[in-house]
């Protein structure tokens, strides 16, 4: 087997570089060596996400994944994994969030769907970052309380005496008929775990985001936002299968996936094919991005800027400037 030199950086608190998907798949068919900050200069292969900035060190293959609404830059990385549906010759897939982090999610949302009970409670939302999120969200949740109360269970709006957030997301969703399922953002292919963690706790989501989701998605099971004129109708679709056991019932039992959704076997076996088409050539014949022109002023000034804000975050932090600030803005 080909022994090839892998790092991670610039992933999300808790990343565990030596077990993660992307480490899996490639020891299907190679021997990986994970590279340690420490022996960072010997990466063949840089896997990298958005949380920071020290893949610009890095003069290797590097391979960007997101989850979060960004497009890649590609004159940052050679290939990119992310949601967007896009084109771009060998450097790129598309590979949903849920598909590589909420895998147990999306298979139980399938093998429940034949056990689900009827529920009392009217409807659950569970969010507890709001600070770049769409203003959409705090708006549905505001018109379908003045309706029935809808409970809160994250830190975000949370109503339901736990600040905190509640400890176990799906328990507490699985104590009602629907869960607000809403994204921070609308973009096409943006679809995270929201509305797999809704149908996962057997419940109808009310999907707010991606406006391409009844690709994937059958909109027979769920209430998808993007059919209606505004908020209020919405609304009103909403309390129609509340108040009709019925139609609610007829709801749960909707498959949930379309004919367009691959199944996690599917989008593995494409994702290594991609993996391998990049390892597979010559280290030199696989740089997809330029080091010479423009790309290069572009990463330079990139660099600079980082070097900058890093330098006035130290500057700030020292004791007299902190209370020299704090004088200026509280006068």
């Amino acid at each position: 087997m080909k022994k090839i030199k892998v790092a991670f950086t610039d992933f999300w608190q808790g990343f565990d570089i030596n077990n993660n998907y992307f480490v899996n798949i490639l020891r299907d068919k190679y021997i990986v060596d994970i590279i340690t900050d420490t022996r960072w200069e010997e990466t063949e292969y840089l896997f990298y996400s958005c949380f920071g900035y020290e893949h610009l060190k890095y003069d290797c293959i590097k391979i960007y994944y997101t989850g979060e609404n960004l497009v890649p830059d590609f004159n940052l990385c050679d290939y990119a994994i992310g949601y967007e549906h896009l084109q771009y010759g060998d450097r790129y897939i598309r590979m949903p969030l849920y598909v590589i982090e909420y895998r147990e999610d999306f298979q139980h949302m399938l093998d429940i769907r034949d056990s689900i009970v009827t529920r009392n409670k009217f409807c659950s939302f569970v969010a507890s970052n709001n600070a770049e999120a769409d203003s959409t969200r705090k708006d549905i949740f505001t018109k379908l309380s003045k309706y029935k109360q809808v409970d809160a269970g994250g830190r975000y709006l949370n109503n339901i005496g736990c600040p905190g957030g509640v400890v176990d997301k799906q328990a507490f969703q699985e104590q009602y008929k629907f869960s607000l399922a809403i994204e921070n953002s609308s973009h096409p292919g943006y679809c995270t775990e929201k509305i797999i963690q809704a149908f996962a706790a057997g419940t109808i989501p009310i999907y707010w985001g991606d406006p391409l989701v009844a690709d994937y998605f059958n909109e027979n099971a769920f209430i998808n936002c993007h059919r209606y004129r505004n908020l209020d109708e919405v609304v009103e679709v909403v309390k129609c299968i509340d108040q009709d056991t019925v139609r609610y019932q007829t709801m749960l039992k909707e498959k949930i996936i379309t004919d367009s959704q691959q199944s996690m076997q599917a989008y593995d076996n494409r994702f290594q094919k991609w993996l391998q088409n990049i390892i597979e050539q010559p280290l030199e014949q696989a740089y997809r991005r330029s080091i010479y022109g423009k790309e290069m002023v572009y990463k330079n000034q990139l660099k600079r800027w980082i070097r900058c804000e890093e330098e006035y975050v130290k500057y700030t932090q020292r004791p007299f400037i902190k209370r020299l600030i704090t004088l200026i803005y509280n006068k």
